[in-house]
């Protein structure tokens, strides 16, 4: 499960990093290539213009998504570093346990997993609703600057 749960963090992170680079492309906002950050795409005028700026907020609001983003930056960034964090997801132990303790951690540990597996559930159906949000709102926004 672990791989997988890190490929996935590192993908829903890809999948924001490329869209606001599409955004400043097709909607011609003009950042150079190294300035396309979150921040300042969410609040160009553009951006608002076409009603994106919820969506993209839900990247750093919406707790279940906003949490992938972070362990993505813990999995990437804490590993390297050597700060304590164990990417097996497993709970920090003091040391040797006896057999009940480890029951309790194990079963710790499951739920952790779980929880994360259901996560991972919502997020991809909310990521897949947020690309067809994207497209919608990009036509209607095309759209209407034609008409004017």
């Amino acid at each position: 499960f672990v791989y997988h749960y890190e490929n996935y963090c590192f993908r829903v992170y890809s999948f924001r990093e490329k869209l606001i680079q599409f955004l400043n492309a097709f909607l011609k906002l003009n950042f150079d290539e190294g300035d396309v950050k979150i921040k300042f795409i969410k609040t160009n005028t553009t951006v608002i213009d076409a009603g994106l700026s919820p969506m993209l907020d839900k990247f750093e609001n919406h707790k279940k998504l906003g949490n992938v983003i972070q362990e993505r930056n813990s999995l990437t960034h804490k590993l390297y570093y050597g700060e304590t964090f164990d990417h097996y997801l497993r709970p920090i132990s003091s040391g040797p346990m006896k057999d009940s303790e480890f029951k309790k951690w194990c079963n710790f540990w499951k739920s952790e997993i779980v929880v994360r597996s259901k996560n991972i559930d919502e997020i991809s159906h909310m990521v897949s609703d947020m690309n067809h949000e994207l497209a919608q709102k990009l036509i209607k926004y095309k759209e209407s600057k034609k008409t004017k």
